[in-house]
């Protein structure tokens, strides 16, 4: 999704989390001109809804064992941006938005790299968007 301004070098994402294609799916159908594509943004809303639920449950040892370090971070990181979009679109019309806000920071603090290197600073980015829904939250 291009545009966003504080990741200027993440602007594609081949394999998308469920979280991050329900929430661009939902942002792009909320101003669409056709009123077909528009009609489908509730249905996208909650498929959103539900991708952030599956976030506050804890997944069982045997699936975490089947998933690469360098893979979990990047899940997370889609993730963490797909609660942006969310928490950015739906400011003051869903009364969840502050938890969801909370599960982006625990996503942060448990997978931002440790070391300092570029992704430091894609994680940077990223916590300065998640700051700004925080802002935008009533």
């Amino acid at each position: 999704m291009p545009g966003l301004h504080f990741l200027p070098t993440k602007q594609t994402f081949s394999a998308p989390t469920p979280l991050l294609l329900a929430s661009m799916l939902y942002v792009s159908s909320l101003r669409h001109a056709e009123p077909r594509l528009a009609d489908l943004s509730s249905d996208y809303f909650k498929i959103m809804c539900e991708a952030i639920s599956h976030l506050s449950i804890p997944q069982l040892e045997s699936e975490a064992a089947e998933v690469s370090d360098s893979d979990v971070e990047e899940n997370a990181f889609q993730d963490v941006l797909g609660i942006i979009l969310a928490g950015l679109t739906c400011e003051a019309s869903a009364k969840t938005t502050g938890i969801w806000i909370s599960i982006g920071y625990r996503l942060v603090l448990e997978s931002c790299p440790r070391e300092l290197d570029v992704r430091s600073r894609e994680w940077q980015m990223l916590f300065s968007g998640l700051q700004a829904s925080l802002l935008s939250w009533p």
